[in-house]
Formats: structure tokens, sequence, C-alpha cells
């Protein structure tokens, strides 16, 4: 992969600029994009009316893991609690950029796609 973190950051940034509303993958929870910055992105959800912050280290977190592997399901961030609460809406925004693809079944994965990275 020869994309940085700070280039993903900037696709993911991009993504929020870009809609005003993401759905989770699984369960196509809607989310409303209310805020994004160099730090984070908060979105709120449109079930609960709840405000999230979802902060850049977790994006980075998972980048991390998604390079070293090519693959990873939301299962392998179980036993990470501050990623996983929040892991099902940052897999959305990662399915939204060229280089990443997500697959529902059997498990919720994203996988790095083999063109455009």
């Amino acid at each position: 992969m020869n994309k940085t973190f700070e280039e993903v950051w900037d696709d993911i940034l991009d993504v929020a600029k870009s809609r005003t509303t993401i759905s989770t993958l699984s369960r196509k929870k809607e989310n409303k994009i209310v805020d994004f910055s160099n730090s984070h992105i908060t979105v709120e959800s449109m079930e609960t009316l709840s405000p999230r912050k979802l902060l850049k280290g977790a994006f980075e977190h998972i980048w991390d893991r998604l390079t070293q592997s090519k693959t990873l399901t939301l299962k392998e961030l179980q036993d990470e609690p501050k990623v996983w609460k929040q892991g099902a809406i940052i897999f959305a925004f990662f399915d939204r950029l060229d280089y990443v693809d997500a697959v529902q079944y059997p498990l919720l994965t994203l996988r790095l796609k083999e063109r455009g990275v």
C-alpha cells in the first residue's frame, strides 16, 4: 500500500465533505454527518439523534490493521471497545474509498483492492 494514513484521512474527509449522511453497511443505520475537522468526524444517528465523535485515531488504528493483513473483519475489533463501538460506521467511511471494499458475508469485512492503491 503506497498511501500514508494522512492521505487516507484526507480521502475520508473528502467523503465527509461530499455527503450529508452515511449508513452502516450491515444494518443500514443512517447517520447524519454533522461536523468534521482534521481530528474527528461527528455523526448523529438518525434513529437515536445521539451524536458520536469518531476520532482520527480510531480510523488510523483500523487502517493500520487493514494494511497489515489486507483484510479486517469488524469482529476482529471486538476486544478493543473504543474502536469496536464505532467500527460499523467507520467501516462505512472506508467502504466509500476507491481502494477499499467491504463484503458483508459471512462477516462484515474490509479488504484492500488490488487496483487503485
